[in-house]
């Protein structure tokens, strides 16, 4: 800050804020992401199936198994009867989890290009240039 410049000018110099629609893709992403990576997951479980894959785990195949608990209160058992009909759910859910790690990264891989490039400058208006002193190398 200069001796003679006047104070309201440090609120004024503002950093600049990214554009409100990078939030709205991020809360699209949220939405999308799980999405994709469990259809992913469940037609690369379909095919392993199908192909007898021998690396997939044979007891996240199959129809999921409640406990008896679950089916003597209606309320419970309401819920658990669309699930409990889900072919490979264990299977598909890890998987989904797998995928959904992996398009997260790509995701925010390819957000951190594009915001380095359409972002704010690095360095605003208040930063100390960097020093332009050339030293020579200690030599003892």
């Amino acid at each position: 800050m200069g001796r003679y410049e006047r104070y309201d000018s440090r609120r004024r110099a503002k950093a600049t804020e990214p554009h409100p629609i990078w939030r709205g893709i991020g809360c699209f992403l949220i939405i999308l992401l799980p999405i994709i990576s469990y259809v992913l997951a469940d037609a690369t479980i379909k095919a392993g199936v199908k192909a007898r894959w021998s690396f997939m785990p044979y007891e996240l195949l199959g129809k999921p198994q409640f406990p008896d608990l679950v089916w003597k209160f209606w309320q419970i058992a309401r819920l658990a009867r669309p699930i409990a009909e889900i072919e490979n759910l264990y299977a598909n859910l890890a998987l989904a989890i797998v995928y959904l790690i992996i398009l997260s990264g790509v995701a925010s891989l390819a957000y951190s290009i594009v915001y380095s490039y359409l972002g704010p400058p690095r360095y605003g208006p208040q930063d100390v240039p960097n020093p332009s002193i050339r030293t020579k190398p200690y030599k003892r």
